[in-house]
């Protein structure tokens, strides 16, 4: 599956691909980009995963407004693995 997780520092996102090399295509979008390459990743993801306190509203919105399954978290790296474990199990 591939996974856009929306929202990560890059130190948090190495722990993560770390943990999911092996299981999962994931791509990281932080702040830093734009909003215009969050939608183009999404256009490829099979489902996103956003850490909220982290993502301005309008970040959110896209990440709402797209074709593919959303995943909201309100914290941490903790919160996106037991997310992305989750989607493992379906």
């Amino acid at each position: 599956r591939r996974v856009v997780v929306a929202g990560m520092l890059n130190n948090q996102a190495q722990k993560i691909e770390s943990a999911f090399k092996d299981k999962l295509d994931i791509r990281f979008w932080s702040k830093d980009q734009s909003a215009d390459n969050l939608r183009s990743m999404l256009s490829h993801a099979d489902c996103a995963i956003g850490m909220v306190g982290f993502l301005a509203h309008s970040h959110d919105a896209i990440l709402k407004a797209s074709k593919v399954p959303y995943t909201p978290v309100s914290g941490g790296v903790s919160q996106v693995k037991q997310a992305l474990e989750h989607l493992l199990e379906t």
